[in-house]
């Protein structure tokens, strides 16, 4: 499970890094894809921000991948998803096929970490893999018992005794 855990948080980055690339090499163009309403430069470049600094922070944590980096993408998504549902029913942003499968992509990423991390609280399988360090689990070699050093035997010297 971590391997797709990994595989969806580095689908949703790269989503956010292609909106934002869009945005800084042709912010007029994507402007009129996404809004209805018009071009603000400043806007525009803010928004490139976001999107790319989501994408950075996604990829980050799926490098270190634990309980709480989950549940921070959780809300990085939940967050990015209302925003864009307000936006769309406001009609400031305008509903094509690349805003609603973006929303789609991200609710579904998100509701899959979440599932995730449902499973790990439930004890499952996964919950193992996340605790577990990075590096490939290996079996212990079973180790031998030392056997104490043996004592030299005191020897009584014989000692003379003087009258």
């Amino acid at each position: 499970m971590r391997i797709y855990t990994q595989i969806s948080m580095l689908y949703a980055a790269a989503m956010y890094l292609m909106w934002g690339l869009g945005f800084m090499l042709a912010p007029a163009d994507m402007h009129k894809i996404l809004s209805a309403g018009p071009y603000d430069p400043a806007t525009s470049a803010l928004f490139t921000a976001s999107l790319l600094a989501y994408a950075v922070i996604i990829i980050a944590f799926v490098s270190f991948l634990n309980r709480t980096f989950i549940t921070i993408t959780i809300v990085i998504l939940a967050f990015f998803g209302v925003t864009a549902i307000y936006q769309i029913v406001n009609g400031q942003i305008i509903s094509n096929a690349a805003t609603i499968s973006t929303l789609v992509i991200t609710w579904g990423v998100g509701l899959f970490l979440a599932y995730s991390l449902m499973m790990e609280a439930a004890g499952t399988e996964w919950s193992t893999s996340v605790a577990k360090s990075r590096r490939p689990s290996r079996k212990k070699a079973p180790t031998r018992k030392k056997k104490a050093p043996k004592k030299k035997k005191k020897t009584a010297k014989k000692t003379k005794r003087r009258r």
